[in-house]
């Protein structure tokens, strides 16, 4: 680990010294809590100097936000994912469960299993 975090740490000093802190970026994961994801973006802002910080949410659930905003007024939910277990009707909009949301997939799955009636409308040809 300290040989590949060495190589990391010079990589990434030769690109900060030949392009400036603008050369560097960081692009967070949504697996990370909130808590993970502040500290993500502080160790790029002042660790690299940059504040070329991005998360993969902003691409990956454009379409669902879109679709929650318009169908609620919120582009987030304030469900819990438990919540899907007890439900009759479940209505995914805009979003790939399966592929981004694996857990929540997991109780979703498992309702329409169930018996609960399952919609899922997406913009996105499949």
């Amino acid at each position: 680990w300290e040989e590949a975090l060495d190589h990391a740490a010079q990589g990434l000093k030769a690109i900060k010294d030949s392009s400036g802190p603008k050369g560097l970026a960081g692009f967070g994961s949504a697996k990370g809590s909130n808590e993970e994801a502040y500290l993500f973006q502080k160790l790029v802002r002042t660790g690299f100097g940059t504040n070329n910080v991005d998360h993969c949410t902003r691409l990956c659930h454009a379409s669902s936000v879109a679709a929650l905003l318009e169908g609620i007024g919120s582009g987030a939910v304030s469900n819990q994912v438990e919540d899907a277990a007890h439900a009759e009707v479940i209505v995914v909009i805009g979003a790939n469960p399966t592929g981004n949301h694996p857990v929540a997939a997991t109780f979703i799955k498992n309702a329409a299993r169930r018996g609960a009636t399952l919609i899922v409308m997406d913009p996105r040809r499949t």
